[in-house]
């Protein structure tokens, strides 16, 4: 049943308040009844502006505004090219309210619409009177597919006085629909001028195809409207004034094109010009008939794209990190600092993944029997594409040659672990093995590198999270003595915590991804505050932090974390 069938009064309050509101209405009889839709044609002046609205009322009505649309009078603002909707209010932020009603909306925010338009700069278009936003034309063309995009990265963008030239990029093989990875750009004759290298890891892991080459080309306006077929034709033409310089160069691209970047000017912030970008497509032969021009998404993910959601990470985009072990707490972490986009990743486990780990390791059934490091490297790659990967599996305290293997099979794991380190920021140990934990903190301590411990007790009762800086007066040997003496308060442990499932080779402990979530998101957020900390105001308040998460009976507790200021154990062999 429709709304205004449950509930005729609210019909009736919508009709009287245009009424009383000087505004004549007509109802939409046949929408009414065959379709249960109110649809109105209101007219009226509203401070001096004759005007038709087309209004149609949503089916979660009072919840949510009516849908107003019109006819375009050169409108610069607030109106989509194709709906015809007027953008007469701020989505979803309690600009409008289910006591409101059409006419309130109409008497109180069309005089501001009208103003918007007349407003010639951003100091005029104030937050009274418009949100403070842009209005990119792409966000009115309809493309082919959602799944189809260009990856594009702020740093290959042109300068103005480029009109066009190439982008060269690889199709990212693993994922559905047509997405492709821009990685360099070149002049008309072909000679690169900026871009990147995708890495080994990540080519691997995408299953890039051979590199592939799209023209791209400049306009001085977007063709009006949102027909690509009218962007196409533009486009195209605009690039065959340009193809005799391609041609002269000998670039194989010089001939016929299909498909085309275009870069044109459009809002990238509130009333500020930049250059949008889209990629059209020409007419193509399909099944069963021609496909007409397309449009397809260019998206912004360069580092800079990225770090604008948080722009205090964006020095970690120049960090390089070290996580070793990456089971149920190490794997959060690794995805979290994913999300921060470091410079690089290097990952350190020599097991794999299995499937009987899901309860703590996400993606466990689709990676069974995959290495963790490779397992993890496609979630990285999976979250963004400019952290460069090293994966490391050589297991660590093992003799090479031992268990009958050959002298070199297990891998120099302590050759490995020296030659990385001079160039790395952080070493995060989430092993929770007491030997790797102090062999990979002196080795920090001895290069120069900050060691951060992150690991839980069985059961995940209890949690530390610890930094060791560079040079620092506490390390890893006074947090141990500190732990036994009970400075750090004991950390709480299920002692039924630990079991051996069948089939498993060693035992194993009980507890949850939801309970080592918090240990992993403090351990990030600590890594995060030292790599990007450009003094005592950035600082993490604590280096060594522990989180109690059930009481000494096993009882739920609410999550506390407690902060220690700690000193140089007296009893640590490391300070003499």
């Amino acid at each position: 049943m429709a709304w205004f069938e449950e509930n005729p009064d609210l019909l009736q309050r919508e009709l009287h308040a245009l009424e009383a509101a000087g505004l004549s209405c007509t109802v939409d009889e046949s929408a009414r009844q065959d379709e249960h839709l109110l649809r109105l044609e209101v007219s009226g002046t509203i401070e001096g502006d004759t005007h038709t609205w087309m209004c149609a009322f949503p089916d979660a009505y009072p919840y949510f505004p009516p849908f107003v649309t019109g006819p375009d009078r050169g409108y610069r603002y607030h109106h989509h090219p194709d709906t015809g909707q007027y953008c007469l209010l701020r989505d979803g932020d309690g600009g409008w309210k289910p006591s409101m009603t059409l006419a309130q909306l109409l008497r109180e925010q069309w005089p501001k619409f009208l103003a918007a338009q007349r407003a010639s700069s951003s100091s005029e278009a104030t937050p009274a009177l418009e949100v403070q936003q842009a209005e990119p034309w792409t966000q009115y063309l309809q493309y082919e597919d959602s799944r189809q995009s260009v990856l594009w990265d702020a740093t290959l963008e042109p300068p103005e006085s480029e009109s066009a030239g190439f982008i060269e990029g690889v199709p990212l093989g693993k994922y559905n629909g047509f997405k492709w990875l821009a990685l360099v750009r070149s002049d008309l004759g072909g000679q690169h001028v900026a871009g990147r290298d995708l890495g080994e890891v990540a080519r691997e892991i995408y299953a890039a195809g051979r590199e592939e080459t799209i023209p791209w080309v400049r306009l001085a306006s977007a063709p009006g409207g949102t027909d690509p077929a009218a962007w196409w034709e533009e486009a195209a033409r605009a690039w065959e004034v340009v193809r005799p310089a391609v041609m002269a160069g000998k670039k194989k691209s010089g001939g016929a094109v299909t498909q085309l970047l275009v870069t044109f000017p459009e809002e990238v912030g509130h009333r500020e010009l930049g250059w949008g970008w889209v990629l059209v497509r020409a007419q193509r032969r399909g099944k069963p008939k021609t496909i007409p021009p397309t449009f397809q998404r260019v998206v912004r993910v360069g580092p800079d794209d990225l770090a604008r959601r948080a722009p205090a990470l964006a020095p970690i985009q120049d960090r390089r990190v070290l996580v070793a072990g990456l089971g149920g707490l190490g794997s959060q972490i690794v995805r979290l600092l994913a999300q921060t986009s470091p410079a690089e990743l290097v990952l350190w486990d020599p097991d794999v993944v299995e499937a009987d780990t899901a309860v703590r390791w996400a993606g466990a059934l689709a990676m069974d029997g995959v290495p963790k490091a490779v397992a993890l490297a496609h979630d990285v790659l999976d979250t963004q594409a400019h952290t460069r990967l090293e994966l490391l599996g050589a297991r660590v305290g093992h003799t090479r040659g031992s268990m009958g293997q050959q002298a070199n099979s297990v891998g120099d794991q302590h050759g490995d672990l020296v030659r990385r380190l001079p160039d790395l920021d952080l070493v995060v140990d989430a092993t929770a093995n007491r030997s790797v934990q102090h062999y990979l903190s002196v080795q920090a301590r001895d290069h120069g590198v900050a060691y951060m411990r992150a690991d839980a007790q069985y059961g995940v009762w209890s949690g530390l999270v610890g930094l060791q800086r560079p040079g620092g007066e506490v390390c890893w040997m006074c947090w141990m003595h500190h732990v036994n003496d009970q400075t750090i308060p004991t950390l709480l442990s299920d002692p039924d915590g630990e079991i051996q499932p069948p089939g498993c080779g060693a035992p194993t402990y009980v507890g949850t991804a939801f309970d080592l979530a918090p240990i992993a998101a403090e351990s990030v957020r600590m890594a995060t505050s030292y790599l990007t900390e450009t003094g005592e105001a950035d600082r993490h308040p604590f280096d060594v932090m522990t989180l109690r998460l059930r009481d000494h009976d096993g009882r739920l507790t609410v999550p506390t974390w407690e902060g220690h200021e700690l000193e140089r154990h007296p009893a640590c062999p490391n300070h003499g």
